[in-house]
């Protein structure tokens, strides 16, 4: 089956998380807490938001979140009384902070100037209250098709989303079938829906490099066509 097109996260496939343990580290010292007992127990405090939508589905931006539930959830975790919010979130996308997998915007360019089309699938939100600030800054000329979450009021691992993405992305490409699309993410359970969906996915570690090469020889498989990348 020939591979006619690819489908890429942004957070953990294209935009890297190598300096998130230094943010996470400035958030503890806004905390008053030791980096170490942060670490520690931060899962406790994400654990607490498992199960809700509002921030990726745009119905509620970062600040909010920020200012609202998240301060709780803070609070309640370590035992503090806050009263002004901790901002990070609109740290991650941040000029001076944001670190990108140049490797993978590189293959996605040597696809794109292979025929194969490519789409944009994220999960992200609205990190200001005016909904103004750009949360996935990334040049959209790389790709056929963009899906965001925030604008879109669902999100991975949701198949509506994969259905949507899909459907922008034969807009491109009518021919496309699903079994056709190779998709990029960091998250197992996305990755787990997009196979269900009918995509062909790839799971991105903490080295996009082995998710690039299996691509490599798929397509290599799948297409006879010898795809060459720095490593």
């Amino acid at each position: 089956m020939v591979i006619k097109g690819a489908v890429f996260d942004f957070g953990g496939v294209i935009m890297s998380y190598g300096a998130i343990k230094d943010l996470f580290i400035d958030l503890a010292h806004q905390l008053g807490v030791e980096p170490k007992v942060f670490f520690e127990k931060r899962k406790e405090v994400w654990d607490l938001f498992a199960e809700d939508k509002r921030l990726m589905c745009g119905q509620i931006s970062a600040e909010e979140f920020e200012e609202g539930d998240f301060l709780k959830a803070i609070n309640t975790v370590f035992g503090k009384n806050h009263t002004e919010p901790l901002r990070w979130l609109g740290k991650l996308t941040a000029p001076g902070f944001i670190q990108y997998n140049e490797i993978m915007l590189t293959f996605i360019k040597t696809l794109r100037e292979n025929g194969v089309k490519t789409g944009l699938l994220t999960n992200n939100f609205f990190i200001d209250k005016e909904r103004k600030l750009e949360s996935t800054p990334v040049d959209r000329a790389l790709f056929d098709a963009v899906v965001e979450s925030r604008l879109e009021g669902i999100e991975k691992p949701d198949q509506k989303i994969y259905e949507l993405c899909h459907s922008r992305v034969v807009a491109a490409a009518p021919e496309i079938e699903r079994s056709e699309v190779i998709f990029f993410d960091d998250m197992e359970t996305n990755c787990e829906a997009a196979n269900e969906f009918g995509w062909r996915a790839i799971h991105v570690g903490k080295d996009p490099k082995e998710a690039i090469l299996q691509a490599i020889e798929l397509i290599r498989h799948e297409n006879d066509l010898h795809l060459e990348i720095e490593t």
